[in-house]
């Protein structure tokens, strides 16, 4: 049975502090504690509007930068508590479509700090997706890992280092998928390992080989403390994958491994700095959304909630199925899981049907819409577990966003969700699935015991999604 009850819904309406009845420009000014400040800074028409500065419950400054009606827009810079830059970086905010995105995209140079202030890492953005070159840095100071990114996702020739400056592995990406040959060093630079990756799992012919020490970026010197909203400029040697790749060949008695591409499935070591290194500091959701919290959960569970007043009202029409999905099987089905193992949907074939739910992913913060909807399903867990429905959150983005996704939903439910919440690592499902749009479009897909999708509901905007009582409704025709 299709899904009658759509989602009607606009942005978040301005309560709270943000409603007093008056829309014109306003002052806000909150306090963790009387003279200790929180936040500071206008709201215009219900909405955030230029520069706002945002403080520790220490008093120490957390965030700067400035909104453009709630977008983020321009240049931000965070802070440790200590006075330490921790991230610098500019948004697009301006003329950016409110039914389609939840906040700006980053844009530009960004630069990623340690606590200690040596520097994690540095690259470009372009829509909020990695591009180009990228480095990265131990806490140490030394040259961790050099590789390009495409659109957010690993592409082209990537090389990482041992602690010492030797050599670790090194090989090439296609779309995030390791392919060619990829060669693995011990801490002497030697070579351990020679693997051929394959789209159909063949050998390559392949010469082993090992290859010459390359050029080590050089450590930079730690930023000086201060509270001011551009950190000091910092020198990095500039590095490029395909620089440091090109080195002479030494011939070795190493025998090649055949292995079919995949991507990678595994959780970087905890000392590890992070490839795409996600913004979890401070809590960036205004005040309105935070006040709609609550009924934005409600909607996504009875799907009888209407929120005006915030944005024009919008009522989605049309057929939400996505045809093209319909009656075939996934060809991506293990994703990793948040606990570091390997999830693969595909087991429970036989077994059970799938409500597989892929969320919009991770852009500097979660997606409130990605956390209610969540949040609603978790409180009808145990519905689904008596229909004999496995549950599955699919999570676009890279390793280290599964661990500030988890906390935002504990924001809004005060637990961790219920049921398995796992990573499409580098989108590889999304774009399988042809539902990439900055990130993803929201979609829930039932798989039956088969293997086979029944069902593809992909959102129009980021906050079309069904209503779980539908989605129980629509499950309840594929159990037997």
């Amino acid at each position: 049975m299709p899904i009658r009850a759509y989602l009607l819904l606009s942005a978040l309406v301005a309560v709270s502090m943000l409603t007093v009845g008056c829309f014109g420009p306003r002052t806000v000014h909150d306090e963790w504690r009387p003279g200790v400040p929180k936040r500071h800074g206008e709201v215009v028409g219900g909405k955030q509007q230029g520069p706002w500065t945002y403080w520790y419950d220490s008093g120490a400054k957390q965030a700067e930068g400035s909104w453009h009606r709630d977008y983020q827009d321009g240049q931000w810079t965070w802070w440790y508590a200590d006075g330490r830059v921790r991230q610098t970086g500019a948004y697009a905010g301006q003329g950016l479509d409110p039914n389609r995105l939840s906040s700006a995209p980053r844009s530009g140079h960004w630069r990623f700090w340690y606590d200690n202030g040596q520097l994690t890492c540095a690259g470009d953005y372009a829509a909020d997706r990695q591009v180009g070159s990228w480095q990265f840095f131990t806490r140490e100071g030394k040259a961790y890992a050099v590789g390009n990114f495409t659109a957010g996702v690993k592409d082209g020739p990537w090389l990482w280092w041992h602690g010492n400056g030797q050599r670790k592995e090194s090989g090439t990406f296609a779309n995030g998928i390791k392919v060619g040959e990829w060669i693995t060093c011990d801490a002497t630079g030697a070579v351990t390992s020679v693997t051929a990756y394959t789209i159909d799992g063949k050998v390559v012919p392949t010469r082993p080989v090992a290859l010459a020490k390359p050029p080590v970026p050089a450590p930079v010197a730690p930023p000086a403390a201060g509270t001011v909203a551009e950190p000091p400029a910092v020198s990095v040697v500039p590095v490029s994958a395909e620089s440091v790749m090109a080195v002479p060949e030494q011939t070795v008695a190493v025998a090649v491994t055949p292995k079919a591409a995949e991507p990678e499935l595994v959780l970087p070591a905890a000392d590890a700095p992070p490839l795409s290194p996600t913004i979890t500091v401070p809590a960036l959701w205004t005040s309105a959304q935070e006040a709609n919290a609550n009924s934005l959960v409600r909607l996504y569970d009875k799907g009888d909630v209407v929120i005006r007043g915030y944005e024009d009202a919008f009522a989605p029409t049309g057929d939400r199925q996505k045809r093209d999905l319909l009656g075939k099987p996934l060809t991506q089905t293990r994703f990793l899981s948040a606990t570091g193992s390997v999830l693969d949907i595909a087991k429970q074939r036989g077994k059970k049907p799938v409500l597989m739910v892929v969320l919009r992913g991770f852009s500097g913060q979660v997606c409130l819409y990605c956390a209610a909807q969540t949040t609603a399903i978790g409180k009808n867990i145990a519905k689904f577990r008596e229909l004999g429905v496995e549950v599955v959150v699919i999570y676009p983005g890279p390793v280290e966003a599964v661990a500030p996704f988890i906390e935002a939903v504990r924001s809004l439910a005060n637990e961790p969700p219920p049921m398995p919440v796992a990573l499409d690592v580098s989108l590889i499902a999304v774009r399988q699935l042809g539902i990439e749009d900055n990130l993803a479009k929201p979609t829930s897909l039932i798989i039956d015991k088969e293997g086979i999708v029944r069902y593809a509901y992909v959102g129009s905007t980021i906050a079309d999604r069904p209503a779980v009582k539908d989605l129980l409704n629509e499950l309840a025709r594929y159990v037997k």
